[in-house]
């Protein structure tokens, strides 16, 4: 059973792409292919040149996955520590400046000594993205980030997400084609494995 068939996709540097199409298109399949989850039987995938089981991709790449995963009695400001070291930022005040620049970048400090279980779940998905950012990596891959969030928190995540192009490659899955339309460069719609369709919003839309 294929679940993609002959997929080509490339990111450029400093370009928000999103990732269309419906449920069982394949879009999962590839961001699991993306961060080593799964291993494709054929063909290659690669981040900043180097196989997603590189040990050096773990500062090269970000993930915000489609769930929060986040531990209920741990503090904003210690899962964005833990996860700094999970991802290779070393040294005392490189933890520290990279900590300040995501509670920064999800306008989270009156929250960063509150303990998770106690946010909101807008608040939440904010810190998920936080984390996904955290060291300035190359590529963030963000899935789904504003599902089941309310319009105010969309449009804060919106904000956000707009703030990290500066400085990364972003790869957006998502099924808003607002959404798209308002963050992405470039679109791509997946159906049955493929991608049978890329270029801007906009051009997608008509």
């Amino acid at each position: 059973h294929k679940v993609l068939d002959n997929l080509y996709l490339s990111v450029r540097k400093s370009e928000l792409f999103a990732f269309l199409g419906p449920n069982g298109s394949g879009k999962s399949t590839t961001i699991n292919i993306l961060t080593s989850l799964l291993t494709p039987m054929s063909g290659e995938a690669t981040i900043c040149g180097r196989a997603p089981s590189d040990p050096a991709v773990k500062r090269l790449l970000g993930v915000c996955p489609q769930y929060d995963q986040a531990y209920a009695q741990l503090t904003v400001y210690h899962h964005l520590r833990a996860f700094a070291y999970i991802k290779g930022v070393v040294g005392a005040e490189e933890v520290q400046a990279a900590i300040n620049e995501a509670l920064d970048a999800a306008d989270l400090n009156e929250y960063k000594h509150r303990e998770v279980g106690a946010l909101s779940g807008g608040t939440r998905r904010r810190m998920s993205i936080a984390v996904a950012c955290l060291g300035r990596p190359a590529v963030v891959i963000l899935d789904e980030p504003t599902t089941g969030v309310d319009v105010a928190t969309r449009r804060s995540i919106w904000s956000m997400i707009a703030r990290l192009k500066q400085f990364t490659s972003i790869l957006l899955v998502t099924h808003d084609m607002e959404e798209a339309e308002r963050l992405a460069e470039r679109a791509g719609v997946m159906i049955n494995g493929s991608l049978v369709c890329v270029g801007t919003p906009q051009r997608l839309k008509r």
